[in-house]
């Protein structure tokens, strides 16, 4: 057999450009891979670069790494507050990743103006640690822990995309809430507008009032409450009572009218009575229509600042909820009927509004004695209701 040459040579050609092109698609490929694993060694090594760690040394003071900045905080990042950082409240906080994250610890306070988080990374608000968010939230993923003692408040929406959030504390949000995590819940959760999604059984209904409360100060009792929305209101009568049951009105306040805002309220009561004294609140509409808040005491004969507890009656949980003149510890027991002591527990009161969340769903149906001891030794006490 015999070949010819111009065939041969059609072949040998051939095979060179095919081998030529098989090089090129292999070095194309290559090129590819090899980018990739550039990208993916840059994003490492970035965020091992900028990975810091955040720490308090005093209010309003950081360590020598300073605050954290503006913009997203990358894996790694860890912020630790100690003590009241106040000058921070147009910063919006940032944050992703799985070894992100963010603690508070007791006497640690943070104000800002926004919280966006995104993967999985972690907050911890420990018992005396504070998170005041002047706008809104949106948190996505990650584990959300806010311990007994702990307050989380947010003045806007607050969007609870996905992850987990253990509340044994007191989380409020004003504004509307969309719920799409887990939320384990032994504390309070208030919010005073719409609720979407899951409703945990500790939340409390929308309400317009968000606060009443009240203390003594050199023999007259000061009432504080705050309104966080008004619709069509007219005004508020203050109500005074000796024994709990039978009231009597001392003052009328016209209202807003209508409002989105939160307003706060004050009145001054020069001539209380002697021993408890009790107020209620009635809101009057312009229609005509009321509302009753709940039922506070101020004890004149203790002197120090006043507690109140709600929802009493209680079925799973309730709050505890003063407003203290100073920093100091307090002392917590509840007794049944027989007086037999059935809980004592000490707390950090902080100076300003106070919450405490009191767990009752192991406590059989009945009445209870709540005695509240400062570090002065000063001591209120009151009812509490346990229901089914």
């Amino acid at each position: 057999m015999t070949f010819r040459e111009g065939t041969l040579n059609c072949i040998g050609f051939q095979e060179l450009l095919f081998l030529v092109i098989g090089l090129h698609l292999n070095l194309i490929q290559f090129s590819f891979y090899m980018g990739r694993f550039c990208l993916l060694l840059c994003v490492f090594c970035s965020s091992l670069l900028f990975a810091t760690t955040y720490t308090t040394t005093g209010a309003n003071t950081w360590d020598a790494n300073g605050a954290p900045p503006s913009g997203w905080l990358g894996d790694g990042t860890v912020i630790i507050i100690s003590h009241a950082i106040t000058n921070m409240t147009t910063y919006d906080f940032q944050i992703y990743q799985t070894t992100a994250s963010l603690t508070i610890n007791n006497g640690g306070r943070w104000d800002i103006q926004s919280v966006n988080t995104a993967n999985t990374p972690t907050f911890d608000i420990n018992s005396g640690g504070k998170l005041f968010v002047s706008n809104s939230i949106s948190l996505s993923g990650g584990t959300f822990n806010l311990d007994y003692g702990g307050l989380f408040r947010v003045s806007g929406s607050s969007a609870l995309n996905s992850g987990t959030f253990n509340v044994d504390g007191n989380f409020t949000s004003v504004g509307n809430v969309a719920n799409a995590m887990t939320i384990n819940c032994t504390g309070a959760i208030h919010y005073g507008a719409a609720w979407s999604g899951t409703l945990p059984g500790c939340a409390t209904l929308p309400v317009e009032l968000i606060s009443f409360e009240g203390f003594e100060k050199d023999a007259t009792n000061i009432l504080n409450w705050t309104t966080a929305s008004e619709i069509n209101s007219k005004e508020f009568q203050l109500l005074r009572s000796g024994n709990g049951i039978n009231f009597e009105t001392i003052t009328s306040i016209n209202a807003a009218g209508n409002s989105n805002i939160w307003i706060d309220y004050s009145f001054i009561d020069n001539n209380p009575l002697n021993g408890i004294n009790y107020y209620q609140l009635i809101e009057t509409d312009q229609d005509g229509a009321q509302q009753y808040s709940k039922i506070i005491s101020i004890d004149q004969t203790s002197a120090f600042t006043s507690f109140t507890l709600y929802p009493n009656p209680s079925s799973a949980f309730s709050t505890l909820s003063f407003y203290s003149e100073m920093d100091q510890s307090y002392q917590l027991r509840i007794f049944d009927i027989l007086g037999k002591s059935i809980l004592t527990k000490t707390f950090s009161g902080f100076t300003g509004q106070n919450f405490f969340p009191i767990s009752t769903e192991n406590l059989s149906e009945g009445s209870y004695q709540v005695i509240i001891t400062s570090a002065q030794n000063k001591s209120n006490s009151f009812l509490l209701i346990k229901t089914k």
